[in-house]
């Protein structure tokens, strides 16, 4: 897990402040990070500063207990898939073939995927355990299109 400001300054795309880092410093900060260490990280999520207005008196959302009973339900079904305890981040590239595979739909949306973004094959597999993941999440025993645009949502656009 990590986190990172999305440029030196920490202003880069807020409306209400002027970013003041310029484009090469916004390039090297974010080049800080190797591509092979970001291949590693599951998922890419850009988290939007919140207003004070947006923080206080805000609405709860859903309650702990009931992401906490997905969850749970999910890991069963990916300890019951793998044996042993193991999840969906742990499967190997063979088990990865085995255990999640594609209709055509999928597969040509993957191939457009993997051509549009220049993902490396390592995060082809990354992709499909997210998506793995995400139909558990969802109570589907079967990875489909939607389950692996969702996985996709949770990639950087601009890596390779």
């Amino acid at each position: 897990m990590g986190a990172m400001n999305p440029c030196p300054c920490g202003y880069k795309g807020l409306p209400e402040q002027k970013c003041v880092s310029n484009p090469a410093s916004c390039g090297k900060y974010a080049g800080k990070i190797s591509g092979p260490l970001m291949d590693r990280i599951d998922l890419h999520i850009e988290v939007p500063r919140l207003k004070p207005d947006e923080l206080i008196g805000a609405q709860g959302g859903e309650p702990s207990s009931a992401i906490r009973d997905r969850v749970i339900a999910a890991r069963d079904r990916q300890h019951a898939r793998l044996g042993n305890h193991r999840v969906n981040a742990k499967m190997s590239p063979k088990e990865i073939r085995e255990l999640v595979p594609l209709d055509k739909e999928s597969e040509e949306f993957m191939k457009l995927v993997m051509a549009r973004m220049n993902l490396s094959a390592r995060v082809f597999d990354r992709l499909l355990k997210v998506a793995r993941t995400i139909a558990d999440l969802a109570h589907e025993d079967q990875v489909v299109k939607k389950h692996l645009s969702e996985a996709v949502q949770y990639r950087d656009r601009t890596e390779g």
